[in-house]
């Protein structure tokens, strides 16, 4: 099986919410021809803060620790893929 690169494009960085240090990363996940991947698992490196993309690619990670953040993306039948936010 040929693994394929997942692009995680990050719509928004980290957007602090007023008077926390939290906030929320958003963004969709594509394959390297530009498709949107469901049902991958998107995690920030050292916490336990995890979801899973939509069937369109989507996802919505709330309670984002404040502060650059590593962003990873993981599929079956794909290479890993991360992002720094900050």
């Amino acid at each position: 099986m040929r693994l394929s690169r997942l692009s995680l494009v990050l719509l928004a960085t980290i957007l602090p919410a007023v008077l926390a240090a939290q906030g929320t990363v958003f963004g969709r996940v594509t394959d390297s021809s530009g498709t949107a991947v469901p049902r991958v698992t998107i995690s920030v490196d050292g916490t336990t803060r995890r979801t899973m993309t939509d069937e369109r690619g989507d996802y919505d990670l709330p309670d984002v620790p404040a502060g650059t953040q590593s962003i990873r993306a993981r599929a079956i039948g794909y290479a890993p893929a991360i992002a720094s936010v900050a």
